[in-house]
């Protein structure tokens, strides 16, 4: 999965997945700032430095809504996982 930060915002800002399932984030940031990805739901805290790029798994999980934010840029830089049940 793909995540990027730019102009301190994510996108996606929603990421969906399968219940039960490691899934590797790929995660970027295209800006000239510091941030990180941040998620008391997900119990993770990455940081990521200007123009930097870092992996990291979440997972597995079960149904349901986990929020995440860019700490450092809270208003704009946020979103969501949805996990939806293993069919």
């Amino acid at each position: 999965m793909q995540l990027v930060l730019k102009d301190h915002r994510f996108s996606p800002d929603v990421i969906t997945i399968p219940a039960g399932q490691r899934v590797k984030i790929d995660f970027s940031n295209q800006d000239a700032t510091a941030d990180d990805f941040d998620s008391d739901d997900l119990h993770v805290d990455k940081d990521i430095g200007p123009h930097g790029r870092i992996a990291f798994f979440i997972g597995p999980l079960t149904p349901g809504t986990y929020a995440f934010k860019g700490e450092l840029h809270a208003a704009t830089a946020h979103g969501r996982v949805v996990v939806l049940p293993a069919q």
